[in-house]
């Protein structure tokens, strides 16, 4: 092993330095975690040692003067040097990236608070369309921390319980069940990704439709070539009969085919979705709120940049989209356009668990994180606590897969335990069950030992014991159990 010898003023690494040769999996998490990349996703650093020096210069920009970050950037090299000290993941894959990443681990956003309004309720209980553009809203801001390479945890105890009715019928029910549609132009570069994926579980919930136009219908006549394409950049080739053949007799589910043309007249609902993380949650906020009026939404995800495309602000690449179709499989679970009631807040959990662990690439190698978080009056917690419950066919989770749960707990709450009385759920004022305490407690500890969720937080013990606490309401914390 051989190591390069640094000094304070050594802030720059050129192609000949040798340093720390780090192998086996060692290696493989400083290339894929750490390490800068290219535009092909190639590592541009083999050492750590060259990793610092890009830190140790980027930390010193904020000095005033070329001397002062000169210094600056020496003295801190010199911390990091041989280890001596670490700063944080996102510090080292992000510093001196020119990306657009985030330098914290974890985030922690809310769900219908408002921390600048010292009169607004702490724990705002909501229902119908308030709910879900509070929680669409929150989503936004968790899908794009993610994108950035920062962690995420979420309080869902805003959200409405299975049961609660929905008093806002109008039109609701009247086509009966709906689905939302999930559709990709004929010329999208991802087309056959997207052919080859119509039968995933993952897209069960949604109906699948591939948009066609005039140009497919002359090349299908003409018995001409038709090229997959994405901004003007080409694709696969093919046959438009070939192709055609297959969108109309491939086997399993039905394709629908939707002219270009006539895309507003056929559906209640369409929404043309932008190449931007906002446009995408906009989309399935855009899905629930026409599921919830009872109308079948269609979102067209042509827009969207293929499978693999590099994304140079966040230095990773795109999930393509079919990833970004998952979560609308989770929002047509949650509402059904026709139930007279809510569906509860296992599902809205859901939506969150599957951008965080099937959309999302951190980086072009890792997925996000995510913390669920339910305090221990609301009626749904009996459902959360469970819903990670192993499914004997496929030993997998049955929900909520790719997000780490813990369940608020409150001194009251511990006490009923001890006391082996009983605890009451409630919502909006009104006690809706109430089971022994120490019951709910064996069904925390049962699920805790089979699947090693849900975890405890003890918020009042956070509320009194942190610094911060005079002057915050802390609803919740991060995957990390810290808070930013």
């Amino acid at each position: 092993m051989t190591t390069k010898k640094t000094t304070a003023a050594s802030t720059t690494v050129d192609d000949a330095v040798t340093g720390t040769i780090l192998e086996g999996y060692r290696g493989k998490v400083f290339t894929d975690r750490y390490a800068r990349k290219n535009a092909a996703g190639e590592s541009m650093e083999t050492y750590p040692e060259q990793m610092f020096d890009r830190v140790a210069t980027a930390i010193a920009e904020v000095e005033p003067t070329k001397r002062k970050r000169e210094t600056a950037a020496g003295e801190f090299r010199d911390l990091l040097a041989d280890f001596k000290f670490v700063p944080g993941g996102r510090i080292l894959s992000g510093a001196g990236t020119g990306h657009e990443v985030v330098f914290y681990n974890c985030f922690v956003c809310g769900i219908g608070e408002d921390p600048t309004n010292p009169n607004a309720p702490r724990v705002p209980q909501l229902e119908g369309v308030e709910a879900r553009q509070a929680f669409f809203a929150s989503l936004k801001q968790m899908t794009d921390i993610m994108s950035r390479s920062g962690g995420v945890g979420m309080n869902f105890t805003s959200l409405p319980a299975k049961g609660t009715p929905i008093t806002e019928q109008d039109g609701r029910g009247r086509n009966g069940k709906v689905r939302p549609v999930v559709a990709l132009h004929v010329g999208h570069t991802d087309l056959f990704r997207f052919l080859d994926d119509k039968d995933n579980p993952l897209l069960a919930n949604v109906d699948i439709a591939v948009i066609v136009g005039p140009a497919f219908h002359d090349a299908v006549s003409n018995d001409a070539d038709w090229t997959l394409s994405w901004e003007g950049q080409p694709g696969e080739t093919v046959k438009a009969v070939a192709l055609w053949e297959r969108l109309t007799t491939s086997d399993g589910r039905a394709i629908q085919l939707v002219n270009e043309e006539i895309l507003y007249p056929r559906y209640d609902a369409y929404c043309a979705l932008e190449d931007s993380r906002e446009s995408i949650v906009d989309g399935l906020e855009y899905a629930s709120l026409a599921l919830y009026r009872g109308e079948t939404p269609i979102v067209d995800y042509s827009a969207l940049r293929p499978h693999g495309a590099y994304i140079k602000t966040v230095n990773g690449t795109s999930s393509g989209p079919i990833a970004w179709m998952y979560p609308m499989d989770a929002v047509a679970r949650l509402d059904d356009g026709c139930s007279p009631v809510e569906s509860g807040i296992v599902g809205y959990i859901e939506i969150a668990s599957t951008i965080t662990g099937k959309t999302i690439i951190q980086g072009g190698s890792r997925r996000g994180a995510l913390m669920a978080m339910v305090d221990d009056t609301h009626p749904d917690v009996l459902d959360f606590i469970q819903a990670k419950r192993i499914d004997a066919a496929t030993g997998r989770p049955v929900m909520i897969e790719h997000a780490n749960m813990s369940v608020a707990a409150s001194d009251a709450f511990m006490a009923a335990v001890k006391a082996k009385t009983g605890w009451s759920f409630t919502w909006k004022g009104e006690v809706v069950d109430t089971v022994a305490a120490d019951k709910v407690w064996d069904v925390i500890c049962t699920a805790a030992w089979t699947t090693a969720e849900p975890g405890l937080v003890f918020m009042e013990r956070s509320q009194n014991q942190a610094n911060t606490g005079y002057y915050e309401s802390i609803r919740c914390v991060n995957p990390c159990g810290g808070r930013n």
